[in-house]
This record gives structure tokens, sequence and C-alpha cells, in this order.
């Protein structure tokens, strides 16, 4: 239900971005696992058909992993990210 709900909002968002469209095709078959502390399964979010598809899974085959508690994830997304994976608090690998 979660899943269904987060696929929802994603196709909501791509489709009133024209440039998050174009992104999405340019990283078309890529996935991303996010890691969150305390979570028993990863958020998998696959670009396909020029958009997002989110899934819970256990991270296998993800290009790129992003692992933190959910208050170092939040410093990622903001102007902490750097001081929040030299800390050590949150990490990631891939390309």
């Amino acid at each position: 239900m979660l899943v269904a709900l987060l696929n929802r909002m994603l196709a909501q968002s791509l489709a009133r971005s024209p440039r998050a469209r174009e992104l999405c095709t340019a990283l078309e078959g890529r996935r991303l696992s996010l890691e969150v502390s305390g979570l028993p399964a990863a958020l998998q979010l696959s670009a396909a058909a020029g958009g997002l598809q989110a899934a819970f899974g256990d991270g296998a085959g993800a290009d790129v992993t992003v692992r933190g508690s959910p208050l170092a994830l939040l410093a990622m997304a903001g102007a902490d990210a750097r001081e929040a994976v030299t800390r050590g608090a949150a990490s990631f690998e891939g390309d």
C-alpha cells in the first residue's frame, strides 16, 4: 500500500516536470537503493519508461546504494551532505 502511494506520487510529480522525465530517460535501467537504519527493507528506485518506480527489497543489484539514519539522510539532502558523509553518519557506494 505504501509503495502504491509512493509510485502514484512519483508519477504525478514527473507528469508536471518535463526536465525530470528527461533525466529519468537518461537514467533508464539504473537502480538506487536507499537503506534507512531501523527499516527492515531498502527502498529501491528504478528508472524505467521515462519515470521512476519504487519498491521495497534487499538492495541487491543496485547501481548506487545510499545508507544512513533518517537524520543523516535528511542532512544529505541539504547543504550538510558532505559533512554527513565525512562524519560517517551516511555513506554511498556505486556509480
